[in-house]
């Protein structure tokens, strides 16, 4: 939360390593973020999301509410859940 122009985009984007910072560390679990390659970020990533403020681009209208706030957590529990159990708990979200 905060102003218009005060970093938030920014935090998020260096917490999933869209960009790299200039300088310093980034602790995420216990773990210098930072030094991970693409790999080990690649599995860190399901784990981390970012949330957009503007709702109007970031929920899709064709959803219900209910899926749209289950469908991180199915890609989440993606590869431990099949795809007709993840669309069962979508529905019943």
């Amino acid at each position: 939360m905060g102003e218009s122009g005060c970093g938030k985009t920014t935090v998020g984007r260096l917490l999933l390593r869209l960009i790299d910072p200039s300088s310093g560390c980034i602790f995420f679990d216990g773990t210098d973020i930072t030094k991970l390659d693409r790999r080990e970020m690649r599995e860190l990533r399901p784990r981390m999301q970012m949330i957009f403020q503007d709702p109007e681009s970031s929920l899709n209208p064709k959803m219900r509410i209910g899926e749209c706030i289950a469908e991180p957590f199915c890609l989440g529990l993606k590869g431990k859940m099949s795809r007709i159990e993840m669309r069962s708990w979508k529905r019943e979200a």
